[in-house]
């Protein structure tokens, strides 16, 4: 079976790539399709894309059901992480650590200044009573 590559000229028909899992189909002789310049098409004939029509049909009637419940588990998924999210964000700054203990222990504490003369007055009439 010929293969071809990207960007070559290739008759009428329908070409598939197994490594790549892509399809492409050609509308006219010489025509060539735009495919992963790397992987190697194969032309299908038109009698064997026939005879496959109903497996590949029957195959997405079967698959349907599981296509559309896993998109709604995957919007369900999406929809609720976003609202625990919107909801964590805003309390984030809660989990963070403010502790600092070389702020708090190993810095010489600023010394008081001296009280001024109007407190040193109210000290010594509080002792004075």
């Amino acid at each position: 079976m010929k293969n071809y590559k990207a960007n070559q000229p290739c008759p009428y028909g329908f070409y598939v790539s197994p490594g790549a899992l892509d399809a492409h189909f050609v509308g006219a002789d010489g025509e060539s399709f735009a495919a992963k310049n790397d992987k190697a098409y194969y032309h299908l004939p038109n009698a064997l894309l026939i005879l496959i029509s109903p497996l590949i049909g029957g195959l997405f009637v079967l698959a349907f059901p599981a296509i559309i419940l896993g998109s709604f588990a995957v919007l369900a998924t999406y929809s609720v992480g976003k609202l625990v999210w919107s909801f964590l964000m805003p309390r984030a700054f809660l989990l963070g650590n403010r502790w600092e203990p070389t702020m708090a222990y190993l810095t010489k504490p600023k010394a008081e200044s001296e009280p001024s003369e109007k407190k040193a007055n109210e000290m010594k009439d509080e002792q004075v009573k």
